[in-house]
């Protein structure tokens, strides 16, 4: 622990149905000078939020790019579970038995708000009580009290309008990915 009790503001950001120009401007306006992607590995199927695409598009937003693979929610337990609630429990004890995680994440955290612009986690959910990067502020939080989180809101509905059907709302992850893996007919199971 440090004596100072300078806050350490960490923001959060799912990219679920913004585009890339409007989640930089969402990062601009938040004042955030890095994105550490907490994801496992940094894929995606929206093509502007794959590792070298993103890294470039917040490059000329003037915003770094850090990927800690070590922090993301291993496949192995997003892809056993029944629910958000079992995930992320299996997740918070990942991070338990792997301490080195939360450390190197906590290392770009300090370092980014040294240089007086905060870091944001981020990951594809866009509700963060849904995703790993919730857990991941609750054992920063943990590990050095100054740490604050500001869950960054989503960008207008202007913004995200070419990723939405028409009529169709934007679902969590909590009511799409955590479908038991039964339920689907390439699963090998049932």
């Amino acid at each position: 622990m440090f004596a100072t009790e300078t806050p350490m503001r960490v923001f959060t950001l799912g990219y679920q149905g913004l585009n890339l120009a409007a989640y930089v401007r969402e990062l601009q306006r938040a004042g955030a000078g890095a994105v550490i992607d907490v994801r496992e590995k940094p894929w995606s199927n929206r093509p502007d939020f794959i590792k070298g695409p993103l890294g470039d598009g917040l490059a000329r937003g003037g915003i770094d790019y850090i990927h800690v693979a070590a922090a993301g929610n291993p496949a192995s337990i997003r892809k056993t579970t029944a629910s958000a609630e079992e995930c992320l429990g299996r997740y918070r004890e990942h991070l338990v038995a792997h301490p080195e995680a939360v450390e190197e994440l906590y290392s770009y955290v300090r370092l980014a708000v040294e240089k007086g612009r905060p870091a944001c986690l981020t990951c594809y959910e866009r509700l963060p009580e849904h995703c790993h990067r919730s857990v991941l502020i609750e054992f920063l939080m943990r590990l050095d009290r100054r740490v604050s989180a500001v869950h960054l809101p989503l960008a207008t509905s202007e913004d995200m309008r070419p990723f939405r059907r028409l009529g169709s709302p934007l679902r969590s992850l909590q009511e799409t990915a955590f479908i038991h893996p039964a339920r689907f007919r390439f699963s090998g199971r049932g």
